[in-house]
């Protein structure tokens, strides 16, 4: 494999799923061991419902690390105070304007869980998991400023990771994804990663 420089592979046997760097030939296949194609060849041969074929797809892997279309939306104070009804907040700086302006925010603010109904815009490339079945894996987020009334707010989403696994449910694709929430003066007001389990 003359001038061949090592990649970056996932193993092809899905009981390990691991990352790797090597240099691989069509014929060694993308295992990261002897032992692991040797495992994923026996278990096709026994017919055990595990594949050696890598279930990220060409636009999975694509789409990885690209930004969709910005969506900005305005904060109405109306919307915050329907929203905190809906999840029973009395917190007066989410409703009244004379105690939030007396405040150290300056006016009304919205909870930070708001955040969730504003969506991003559609993905620059088209992408899904080829397996259909769906868990929320959680959501991690960062709150770095208030969310106030009036405030514009652009949602990006980003795909950033994309593993493969095989659990009690069989095999797995992981997808996590990135959104950021920017205010109108190009602040960074909060980031969510959120993981979708798919099997």
């Amino acid at each position: 494999m003359p001038n061949q420089r090592p990649k970056e592979f996932t193993c092809a046997n899905l009981r390990c799923g691991r990352s790797f760097v090597g240099v691989r030939t069509r014929e060694e296949g993308n295992y990261c061991s002897s032992r692991c194609r040797a495992v994923a060849w026996r278990d096709r041969r026994r017919g055990t419902g595990y594949s050696t074929l890598s279930l990220i797809t060409h636009s999975l892997r694509e789409a990885m690390g690209v930004p969709s279309e910005p969506l900005t939306h305005e904060v109405e104070r109306g919307a915050i105070v329907r929203f905190t009804d809906a999840i029973a907040d009395p917190n007066p700086l989410y409703r009244d304007e004379a105690y939030a302006r007396h405040s150290g925010y300056g006016g009304i603010i919205a909870p930070p869980t708001f955040l969730r109904t504003l969506q991003p815009g559609p993905p620059k490339i088209q992408w899904q998991s080829p397996l259909h079945n769906k868990l929320d894996g959680g959501s991690e987020w960062q709150y770095l400023e208030p969310l106030q009334a009036g405030d514009r707010i652009t949602v990006v989403e980003t795909l950033i990771d994309v593993k493969e696994r095989t659990g009690r449910l069989g095999p797995m694709v992981i997808l996590t994804r990135e959104l950021t929430y920017t205010n109108q003066l190009s602040q960074l007001v909060a980031t969510q990663r959120w993981t979708l389990i798919t099997y």
